[in-house]
């Protein structure tokens, strides 16, 4: 699967965050908000998940084809130990 989210991009990230640092996801596909939980789940590197939407994030192009077509729009911020 060409998904970004992975075990390698979790140690990559992490090795550029301050601890405190985090990152932001937001994706309005289900199945893929599973898979990063699942990916984020075994990681002693974050603490985090599932988060209301910020108001500093704007709504892309992409999400909003997404809430046209009713899908739920998820976001997800890993912050690092």
């Amino acid at each position: 699967k060409r998904r970004i989210v992975n075990e390698e991009f979790i140690e990559f990230v992490h090795r550029k965050l301050m601890p405190g640092g985090y990152i932001h996801i937001a994706t309005d596909w289900v199945p893929y908000k599973e898979w990063i939980e699942e990916k984020f789940a075994p990681s002693t590197l974050f603490t985090g998940g599932v988060v209301e939407r910020p108001e500093w994030r704007p709504i892309t192009r992409f999400e909003g084809q997404g809430i046209r077509k009713e899908h739920q729009v998820n976001d997800l911020r890993y912050i690092s130990i």
